[in-house]
């Protein structure tokens, strides 16, 4: 024998619970893109430009002009978690430069009461998520950038098991709080050769595959060397539209 499944909900119960459901997470930032309360990627090789990047992208969604196209829906605030680097000394530039030094932002590298050694404890870093965040207090329906978002993915990234359900537990953080979190990752080392590295562009982030089945829009920033052009290439892979690829370059 075998257990009998479930009714199915009626298509009036499924419209009530899907209303419902939407009443809990925020407008998606980019419509079909970046879906609100979610948790999406931007990846690249360390040194690529991912910070200089997002300090062009921020500066679209505070003017509200459309990116790659897409209109964008107006957001309350965007605040960053800088955390490999010194917000003060290092991050804070980029944005000075791209004419956004407003933008407010929170590093625990410049914060004397935070103790690095909190992090060894790979089963509390979420907690100390959560802190971080307490210190910029994102209004509901704000993006919150955390660059990079590794050292919250469960401690091996290598690890599905690990890294799925930290992305299930920051993902239930982010409905909570109605926020949508962007976090920047690294890539795998590339090798010389184009024809030993992985086709797609999303498959060469750094860590588990639970990177891409747990997160919503994986987003990914190449450079000249690997893309054989004159450019950049930034790439969007979300669930809910085609992929696409867009040429880039960076000015003085």
């Amino acid at each position: 024998m075998v257990p009998k499944p479930p009714d199915p909900l009626p298509d009036s119960s499924l419209t009530a619970l899907r209303a419902k459901r939407a009443a809990d997470y925020p407008p998606d930032p980019i419509p079909d893109i970046i879906p609100g309360g979610g948790i999406s990627l931007i990846a690249g090789a360390s040194g690529i430009g991912k910070t200089a990047f997002l300090s062009w992208w921020t500066t679209r969604f505070r003017d509200g002009l459309p990116i790659f196209g897409h209109p964008v829906n107006p957001v309350p605030e965007q605040v960053i978690l800088a955390i490999d680097r010194s917000w003060v000394q290092s991050t804070s530039k980029w944005f000075e430069a791209a004419g956004f030094p407003e933008i407010r932002a929170y590093s625990p590298l410049d914060d004397p009461t935070f103790s690095p050694s909190r992090m060894r404890r790979k089963d509390r870093r979420l907690g100390v998520l959560v802190e971080f965040l307490d210190k910029l207090q994102p209004p509901p329906g704000a993006v919150v950038y955390i660059d990079p978002m590794a050292p919250f993915l469960g401690g091996q990234l290598n690890d599905y098991d690990a890294c799925s359900t930290a992305c299930m537990e920051i993902r239930e953080l982010s409905r909570n709080l109605r926020i949508t979190i962007i976090g920047t990752c690294h890539t795998a080392k590339l090798k010389a050769d184009p024809k030993d590295r992985y086709q797609r562009v999303q498959d060469r982030i750094l860590g588990s595959a639970a990177l891409l089945g747990y997160t919503d829009t994986q987003m990914y920033l190449a450079s000249p060397e690997e893309t054989a052009h004159n450019y950049y290439e930034f790439t969007w892979n979300p669930h809910h539209a085609r992929q696409a690829t867009f040429p880039m370059a960076r000015d003085p």
